[in-house]
């Protein structure tokens, strides 16, 4: 599988040539690069300062073909002595688009010479390959006036969605989440087996790791639900535990940390479904530096 850095001048030139192709070629389908929901360019972001909520209805129009499925990650480092991570989509393109890994050049399968031939329509096989396309990057803030922070930054317009930040040292640790349509907390509630609950929409979520005390484990996020069992006292509540995430990891090269994915059951009954997108990744990446350092 290659990896394909979504860079903007690449993603550019990579959509340019797509306006090219004939309509024998519209069949083909999830060859666009924007499998997600952005805001409007002309909108300006200083460095640090989370992204407003959209106008209209922008997210939720994307929700009926984009929260219906399970959503797939790739998490990688961005350096080798570096908490800094990027995160990785999975999509498929025509594969007359797909970087040359010898050349890095984004190649068509006809070679036009003449200028004017560059122009003519590009005629697609059909056939398609997987790519690796950057769509989040985290980073790691050094501040004075906190103990950890971080930013969740959307790569096509470097835009910030999520920051995470714990400021105070006192009682059990508490890390604030920040996206641009909500608040949370993600709380320890479990020293030795490095449990982290937040709340969203009035559900309660946890994140930990599968092995206690390893630094390489993988992570797991339930949704825990509460029920009144018909066999006790009306005091007694049924714990259910379902996972809604999960992260596989792999030590392939110094850079793969491994796969995240978010399960097709973690929409169900949710109806800000890009709000729980950014908490459960921002949310998993803040549990990796988590077990890492501790």
């Amino acid at each position: 599988m290659l990896k394909f850095f979504g860079s903007k001048k690449q993603a550019t030139s990579t959509t340019e040539k797509q306006h090219k192709t004939t309509a024998a070629a519209s069949t083909t389908t999830n060859t666009t690069l924007d499998h997600v929901p952005i805001p409007d360019d002309n909108k300006i972001i200083p460095e640090l300062a989370i992204t407003p909520p959209l106008e209209g209805n922008r997210f939720e129009e994307n929700d009926s073909f984009m929260f219906k499925e399970a959503l797939n990650y790739v998490v990688v480092r961005s350096s080798p002595n570096s908490n800094d991570i990027e995160i990785l989509h999975p999509i498929a393109v025509p594969k007359e688009f797909v970087n040359n890994p010898e050349t890095e050049n984004l190649e068509i399968v006809e070679d036009n010479k003449n200028e004017k031939e560059k122009d003519k329509p590009v005629m697609l096989s059909g056939e398609q390959q997987q790519i690796l396309h950057e769509i989040y990057s985290k980073q790691i803030i050094k501040s004075k006036n906190s103990l950890y922070q971080c930013t969740l930054k959307q790569i096509y317009n470097d835009y910030i969605i999520g920051e995470a930040k714990r400021i105070s040292s006192v009682g059990e640790p508490v890390i604030t989440i920040h996206t641009p349509q909500l608040e949370t907390e993600l709380r320890r509630t479990g020293a030795l087996s490095n449990t982290w609950h937040f709340k969203f929409e009035g559900r309660d979520y946890r994140w930990k790791p599968t092995l206690l005390g390893a630094k390489d484990s993988d992570l797991i996020c339930e949704l825990i639900e509460y029920e009144i069992s018909p066999y006790a006292s009306s005091s007694v509540k049924k714990k259910k535990r379902e996972a809604v995430a999960t992260l596989k990891r792999k030590s392939e090269n110094w850079d793969m940390i491994g796969d995240l994915q978010i399960l097709k059951n973690a929409w169900q009954g949710v109806e800000k479904h890009r709000n729980l997108e950014i908490l459960l990744v921002i949310g998993c990446l803040v549990m990796l530096d988590i077990i890492e350092t501790s």
